[in-house]
């Protein structure tokens, strides 16, 4: 019997120390600070999100992830670009970095950087429809280019985005 209780209590204490050893790994932190997100505790999530990033400064899904933080709900654009710049370095064909970041500059209304940005994520991530989708909107919207715009529509609808379909259907005939 004593042997059972103590075999039981080394697996519960050997339990806790996984559990401590992976609330300090990045993956948790970064899984944590997207579940703070959800539940709109943005000063927490940037607390992952640096902690995160100060056991691997080499993260680029970290840089991307705080930048998008910063971008959406904090409205520190200063500090999104500056991790979306940081992340394309670190992993220069992460195509959702550059999607993020083009996004941003759509925002700011730099919209040829915003499409230099679209190219180079549609390059890296050409099944992505939301891409073709935003590109044909910034293309049409913004740049004076309808042409364009129709053939970045019609790619998103290919790859299943309906909005682009509408789009397609509504500018393009």
């Amino acid at each position: 019997m004593k042997k059972s209780v103590l075999i039981i209590f080394i697996t519960l204490l050997i339990s806790q120390l996984l559990v401590a050893q992976e609330e300090k790994s990045p993956g948790f932190l970064m899984q944590r600070a997207f579940n703070r997100i959800q539940t709109k505790d943005y000063e927490g999530a940037l607390k992952d999100y640096n902690e995160a990033l100060k056991l691997n400064a080499n993260n680029a899904a970290a840089y991307v992830s705080r930048g998008t933080l910063y971008a959406l709900y904090i409205n520190d654009f200063k500090a999104a670009f500056a991790d979306f710049d940081k992340a394309i370095e670190l992993d220069p064909k992460m195509g959702g970095a550059y999607y993020n970041r083009a996004e941003l500059k759509v925002n700011l209304k730099d919209y040829k950087g915003a499409l230099s940005d679209f190219d180079q994520a549609a390059e890296l991530s050409p099944n992505l429809a939301s891409i073709f989708y935003k590109r044909g909107n910034l293309k049409f919207a913004n740049l004076n280019d309808k042409a364009g715009a129709c053939v970045d529509w019609k790619k998103a609808k290919e790859l299943g985005d309906a909005k682009a379909g509408d789009a397609l259907d509504k500018m393009c005939k």
